[in-house]
């Protein structure tokens, strides 16, 4: 907490990184960087859906007891509070579908391809205008 502030005002801070990843990530596309553009994209994402919770009075005590900091599966399960619509199932599976390409740009010997970004482009592009990134 800082300056006697509400614990959840410290995860506002995170739409500024949420842009930047995106920014970055929209660079490595046109570059051909496909493995970071993933891994960009997905935390662009994270930070976004984690920001846009924060937003609606939640933080990562909401989904675990005790937590202090966001994890993967909280962001997975929050996406019902970030993204309330009748969507919220096509949500889910495309930030795992985005969760995975990450994890093959970051761990996987093989390269993401633009087929597979292309795959997502759609997701990340609806999730920044509902999220205003």
């Amino acid at each position: 907490m800082v300056g006697g502030e509400s614990p959840l005002n410290t995860w506002f801070g995170l739409l500024p990184k949420a842009k930047e990843n995106l920014t970055v990530a929209k660079r490595c596309v046109e570059a051909g960087q496909c493995n970071v553009a993933a891994s960009r994209f997905y935390w662009a994402s994270f930070l976004a859906v984690a920001w846009a919770v924060a937003g609606r009075g939640k933080g990562p005590e909401s989904f675990e007891r005790g937590a202090k900091t966001w994890n993967h599966t909280m962001v997975l399960h929050s996406l019902k509070v970030a993204l309330p619509d009748p969507g919220d199932k096509e949500h889910r599976r495309n930030y795992v579908v985005l969760k995975g390409l990450r994890e093959k740009a970051d761990y996987a010997p093989d390269d993401v391809s633009k087929e597979e970004l292309a795959r997502v482009d759609f997701w990340v592009g609806a999730l920044q205008a509902r999220l205003g990134l």
